[in-house]
């Protein structure tokens, strides 16, 4: 973390990059409030993914051996083509589809986020100029003008805020729809075969367990449970 915030502020005081940082615009607002966040949260962000993406490679493979071998074959109709593993690749689809939605629905979020930031470090940096200036400001009886520059900067805040409260609810709406569904849909695929004499009870509840119990620690679907980890590092 030490040499990363090193780098980034070394990089922003080399050859006038401090000066042509100004000229950027809002593409590179707030450089030394980003350093010292922004590094902080992207260290802890990838440490935290890294972590997560091992112990879902570690028991991705496990998870889906067990699932191949449950006896659910699925005959194509009108054919004598037979399709191995059925659980195993309804299981896989409906993660892909829910990762997807899952992606489609939170990504506006990463960009509010963004803005967020940038948001409340404009509304810190002016509270700062407001107080080092604050002789000038009374001297000139200007408290008027300060307040409606607060006032814009929080607004801007404020709004932001709420376009994220939105969003979220919109995705953990999603995503619980979705924790739900996948606790039933496993009966509704494999039933059929249960009734037909295929497997057992035993095989029937064992694998509709596999598939749809505890969705946010199954290597499946941790893509969807794991989106706001994912947000985060990608905000970064």
């Amino acid at each position: 973390m030490a040499a990363l915030t090193e780098r980034y502020y070394g990089l922003w005081l080399d050859d006038g990059g401090l000066y042509r940082t100004a000229l950027v615009g809002q593409a590179a607002d707030n450089p030394d409030q980003r350093i010292s966040e922004d590094v902080r949260n992207f260290i802890s962000s990838t440490y935290a993914f890294s972590i997560n993406l091992l112990s879902t490679v570690s028991t991705l493979v496990s998870f889906s051996i067990i699932l191949w071998t449950i006896p659910a074959d699925f005959t194509i109709p009108g054919t004598d083509i037979t399709v191995p593993g059925l659980p195993f690749w309804v299981a896989l689809v409906f993660s892909i589809v829910g990762t997807w939605l899952t992606h489609l629905i939170g990504k506006p979020l990463v960009q509010l986020d963004f803005r967020q930031e940038r948001y409340e470090a404009d509304f810190r940096f002016t509270l700062a100029r407001l107080r080092e200036y604050s002789e000038q400001v009374a001297l000139l009886r200007g408290e008027n003008a300060e307040r409606r520059i607060l006032g814009g900067r929080f607004s801007s805040i404020v709004s932001n805020f709420y376009a994220i409260v939105g969003r979220t609810v919109k995705l953990l709406t999603f995503t619980t729809s979705y924790f739900q569904a996948n606790a039933v849909i496993p009966y509704i695929i494999v039933a059929p075969y249960f009734f037909l004499g295929k497997i057992t009870r035993g095989q029937m509840t064992q694998t509709a367990g596999l598939a749809g119990s505890s969705p946010r620690s199954h290597s499946l679907s941790r893509a969807t449970s794991r989106w706001q980890l994912t947000r985060l590092w990608l905000n970064v």
